[in-house]
């Protein structure tokens, strides 16, 4: 007797990925700058999936980025993110991208002109360490910033400061929260606490509120935090 052994590679599935409707009760997830387990299959004609080395499919920071994002699979799953984007009343929420990419962009920013009704809302983490000190990078000069700026249909929400309908300005409360508020302002808005500051003659004052501070759900933990107050439990 003998035993018959078939090997089923897995493969990428270009159509799968731009039909919007396969297997949608399905969350998915689409990774545009590669996988450290693709590799193409000359004889197969396909782009399948094994074990990782130097020959993975991916794309790597440099001159060639661009051009080897129009081969496949990239061009397919670029296309994919283009006709989500298109669909009426589409809203994409951007987390971990800071829009350093002019090939996405691109995709992106055009996909919305066809859009009139769509919107990309951005969480942009830009806190920076600096001798332990917290510095933020996002400012109105930024080119996130006058991406979004040019594009009404582009809010960025970074953390000290957003630029909403086409405006730059900094996160600032209209109104000085009750206890009751402060336990659902807290889960994604970090008040600036009161500080001592001197007068002019050097006597220590308080000040007051102020209603700036910190949006925090740029960065990501605090993300799913956010969303997972949000789910009713049963």
């Amino acid at each position: 007797m003998m035993d018959l052994q078939v090997v089923i590679s897995l493969f990428f599935d270009g159509q799968s990925v731009d039909d919007l409707s396969f297997m949608p009760k399905q969350t998915k997830l689409w990774k545009i700058h590669g996988s450290l387990a693709w590799h193409y299959d000359v004889e197969a004609g396909k782009v399948i999936r094994t074990t990782p080395d130097e020959k993975d499919i991916l794309i790597y920071p440099s001159t060639l980025k661009y051009d080897q994002s129009r081969k496949q699979p990239y061009t397919a799953l670029g296309d994919r993110l283009t006709n989500f984007i298109k669909q009426d009343d589409t809203i994409l929420i951007v987390c971990g991208y800071s829009f350093g990419d002019d090939h996405i962009n691109e995709r992106i920013t055009t996909a919305l002109s066809m859009n009139p009704l769509g919107h990309v809302y951005v969480l942009l983490y830009d806190i920076k360490w600096e001798n332990d000190k917290k510095e933020y990078t996002f400012t109105k000069d930024s080119s996130l910033a006058k991406i979004a700026i040019s594009n009404s249909k582009i809010s960025v929400f970074a953390s000290r400061s957003a630029v909403i309908g086409g405006v730059y300005g900094n996160w600032k409360l209209k109104r000085e929260p009750d206890k009751d508020d402060s336990i659902n302002i807290d889960k994604y808005f970090d008040e600036d606490a009161y500080s001592n500051i001197d007068d002019e003659k050097g006597k220590k004052l308080i000040q007051g509120w102020t209603g700036e501070g910190e949006l925090i759900i740029p960065d990501f933990s605090k993300f799913v935090e956010f969303l997972k107050s949000m789910i009713v439990s049963n």
